[in-house]
């Protein structure tokens, strides 16, 4: 067990954040956001399109450590990868300490866009 995420799940003050749908939810939660299941084909591209929406969220300036205690993803998240990391690696390393103060946020956003949209999202 990890020590320091030990104690800020015994000692923090937050949520957990859930962004575990899986295939049966995740066509109702899409379509939540405005993507409707005619804007996908498949599976595959289902599961691109609520990854894109999941990363959109976790890298917002707003979503950080200081909110948020843990995160329960989905197998699909934990098998793809966020700014190049993996996204529970990402979490830890880039989210932990706390939400971005919004000038940080904004160099971050021009300096390293979010990923390409996937239909819609």
């Amino acid at each position: 067990m990890n020590q320091q995420q030990y104690e800020k799940v015994r000692d923090g003050r937050g949520f957990f954040a859930a962004l575990d749908q899986s295939g049966g939810s995740t066509p109702k939660a899409l379509a939540h956001y405005g993507i409707e299941p005619d804007q996908y084909s498949g599976d595959d591209e289902m599961f691109d399109a609520m990854h894109a929406m999941r990363t959109r969220m976790i890298t917002s300036p707003c979503f950080g450590g200081d909110r948020i205690l843990g995160a329960i993803l989905f197998e699909g998240t934990m098998d793809r990868d966020i700014d190049g990391k993996g996204s529970a690696e990402y979490l830890w390393t880039e989210k932990q300490d706390g939400a971005e103060d919004p000038i940080t946020a904004e160099a971050r956003t021009r300096d390293h866009p979010p990923p390409h949209r996937v239909h819609g999202v």
